[in-house]
């Protein structure tokens, strides 16, 4: 009984260690591996990363539409990870074993869970919630903090210019 508990116990932490040999396909989540501080886990990226710095010495393995499968598999990942659907990534990392994950990023509330989703993979998920919280914050910047914003469009009894039409 003793082995059986040991032996289940092992299989439980094998099966949730974090990912050492990243494969990313999407710039997004090659820039979020980095932030988070799991670079030095990611052996491979898509050719349309443009930063950062460390991730275009990684070597290129095509893209979301164009992965080059057998690049991939001499890398030897442990993840390979993507944004939006990817069915023909899906079924290739199924045939071949390799653990798989797709994110959503389609809002900036996606962006935050995106950020916590991959931290958590990876096993930074304190890093993860501190990073996540940063597209918000930038917003409210921008937006000025709560003052308030000038309308747009102008309303009807205002005096700014107007483009005029024809006729």
């Amino acid at each position: 009984m003793g082995r059986l508990l040991l032996f289940l116990w092992l299989g439980a932490t094998a099966a949730t260690a974090a990912p050492v040999r990243i494969v990313s396909l999407a710039p997004s989540a090659t820039e979020i591996l980095f932030a988070l501080g799991a670079g030095d886990r990611v052996v491979g990226v898509s050719d349309y990363c443009a930063g950062p710095a460390a991730a275009l010495a990684r070597p290129r393995v095509g893209g979301y539409v164009n992965a080059d499968f057998e690049r991939i598999v001499a890398l030897r990942p442990d993840l390979l990870v993507t944004v939006g659907r990817g069915p023909k990534l899906a079924r290739f990392s199924a045939s071949q074993g390799i653990p798989f994950r797709t994110l959503t990023m389609e809002s900036v509330a996606d962006v935050g869970r995106a950020i916590r989703e991959l931290g958590e993979i990876v096993g930074l998920g304190g890093q993860a919630a501190d990073l996540a919280t940063a597209p918000m914050h930038a917003l409210r910047r921008c937006a000025g903090g709560g003052r308030p914003r000038s309308r747009w469009p102008p309303s009807s009894s205002s005096t700014a210019p107007r483009a005029a039409s024809p006729g």
